[in-house]
């Protein structure tokens, strides 16, 4: 990752932080799950799995959480076979565009740590495996349905921006915790 990317990213948080004059809430205020289909640079389609929780709320449009999520995806030809996959733990913050209706959209953006893992077998001439650990960016927006007042489901489009670049598009359900 280049460093003015890495500031860029620190520019972007610094922004959204300073638009909060209202005191920090902290505590985990909903959690939730994503399945989401991911297209990684030179590689085939595959499917990812997520967790989400959300752990501070700067305003009412503003907050905090944290993404952990993972995938993989097998490739081979004749006897060659390869197995790719990321396993990712993002903070990110989350803008919502409130309305008086039940969707939201949203934008997100964070900067993770990505735990990318290659093996692959050759047939007789061999087998290995390399793992590289990288931070990376995520860009991404969406829109949430309030199904009643403790869940929400959304569907959403990221980019992460990383050595091995991918694109996701997925579903999440959340659900809040806490008050009555």
């Amino acid at each position: 990752m280049s460093v003015r990317r890495l500031l860029f990213a620190f520019a972007a948080v610094a922004c959204l932080a300073s638009t909060s004059s209202a005191e920090i809430v902290w505590g985990v205020s909903s959690v939730g799950g994503h399945l989401s289909l991911v297209s990684p640079d030179n590689l085939d389609g595959t499917f990812g799995l997520g967790a989400d929780i959300e752990v501070a709320e700067f305003n009412e449009n503003l907050t905090f959480g944290i993404n952990a999520q993972y995938w993989s995806v097998s490739e081979g030809e004749g006897e060659f076979e390869a197995d790719f996959s990321d396993f990712a733990i993002i903070p990110v913050g989350i803008w919502r565009f409130h309305s008086e209706n039940a969707i939201t959209p949203f934008v997100t953006g964070g900067l993770g740590i990505h735990r990318y893992k290659a093996s692959f077998d050759i047939g007789i001439l061999g087998s290995g495996s390399a793992t590289s650990t990288e931070l990376g960016l995520l860009a991404g927006g969406g829109a949430e349905y309030a199904v009643n007042e403790k869940t929400t489901l959304a569907a959403f489009g990221n980019l992460h921006a990383t050595e091995g670049n991918y694109f996701e598009f997925g579903v999440m359900a959340r659900f809040a915790l806490g008050g009555e």
